[in-house]
C-alpha cells in the first residue's frame, strides 16, 4: 500500500503514522474486499443471463447446461467462447475469452480497476466464472458456508490442500497465467477481447474509484507446449452434442 501512497501524498508517509496506516489498510481492504464480492456476484448473474438465454429452467436442464460450459480443458473451456459448438464429433469454437461469463466479469475490471487490459483481470474472471460453475453444477446454486464459500485467494488461487494424510499443491492460478500470457502473442485477439468488455460495460457502466487488487504472478515459470485456439472458426475432433451460444443479445 505505501507503494502506491507515498508517492501521492510524500509529506505523509505511511510509514511515519502507525494509526494511518492502520486506517488507510483497513479502508483499502474493506474496498478490495468489496471489489472482489461484486466479481462473484457478477458471475453469478451472468450465468443465470445464460440459463435465461438457452432457456433452461429446471435443475436438470441448468446442469446439462453447465456440463456443456465446462467440457473441454482449462486451456480452451467451452465457456470461454462466444460461440462453442460440438456436433457429430466436431467441435466449432468462436470468440476466444469474448463468451458470457467473462465480458461480464471483464466488464466488472474495466468499470472499476486500472489498466484493465492487465492479464490479471482475465485471470480473476475465469475463477470467478469456475465459482459460479462449479457451485450451479448440480443446477442448483449451492454455496459452503463459511470461509469456504468466499472468492479469495485461500480457495481460488495456488494453494497446498491435505489429501490422503500428504500435502498437496493445488496451481489453479499460475496454470491460468500460463494459457493468458499466450495473449501477448496476438494483439488482435487481445483488441477484440478487450472491446467485448468494453461494450458488455457500457449499459450499466457507473464511476468507481479506482483500486489495485493484482496480486497475480505474471512472470510464473513453466514452458508452454500449446497454442489458443481461436481462428474465428476452429475445428477437430470430439465426443459430445454440446452447443452454446453465449453471446447474449
Amino acid at each position: 500500500m505505501a507503494e502506491i501512497w507515498d508517492p501521492l501524498f510524500p509529506d505523509y508517509p505511511l510509514a511515519a503514522d502507525p494509526d494511518l496506516q492502520a486506517i488507510v489498510l483497513k479502508l483499502g481492504d474493506d474496498k478490495i474486499t468489496a471489489l472482489r464480492n461484486k466479481f462473484s456476484t457478477t458471475e453469478l448473474e451472468a450465468l443465470e443471463e445464460v440459463f435465461r438465454h438457452e432457456g433452461a429452467e429446471t435443475a436438470q436442464a441448468r446442469a446439462d447446461s453447465i456440463v456443456c460450459l465446462l467440457e473441454g480443458e482449462d486451456k480452451n473451456l467451452a465457456f470461454y467462447y462466444r460461440e462453442y459448438a460440438d456436433e457429430d464429433g466436431n467441435v466449432i469454437k468462436k470468440g476466444l475469452f469474448q463468451g458470457h461469463l467473462i465480458v461480464r466479469g471483464l466488464a466488472v475490471h474495466y468499470a472499476s480497476i486500472r489498466s484493465p487490459r492487465a492479464p490479471t483481470a482475465l485471470v480473476h474472471t475465469i475463477q470467478a466464472a469456475k465459482r459460479a460453475l462449479h457451485y450451479t453444477e448440480t443446477g442448483k446454486l449451492v454455496i459452503p458456508g463459511h470461509r469456504l464459500g468466499e472468492f479469495s485467494r485461500a480457495n481460488w488461487g495456488d494453494r497446498m490442500v491435505f489429501q490422503e494424510g500428504r500435502s498437496v499443491a493445488v496451481n489453479s492460478t499460475s496454470g491460468l497465467v500460463k494459457i493468458v500470457r499466450k495473449l501477448r502473442n496476438n494483439p488482435d485477439l487481445s483488441k477484440r477481447i478487450m472491446q467485448a468488455a468494453i461494450e458488455a460495460s457500457l449499459p450499466k457502466r457507473r464511476s468507481a474509484a479506482v483500486v489495485e487488487v493484482i496480486d497475480i504472478d505474471l512472470d510464473a515459470t513453466g514452458t508452454s507446449d500449446f497454442e489458443l485456439e481461436d481462428n474465428e472458426w476452429y475445428i477437430h475432433r470430439a465426443a459430445s452434442v454440446c452447443r452454446l451460444n453465449t453471446l447474449l443479445q
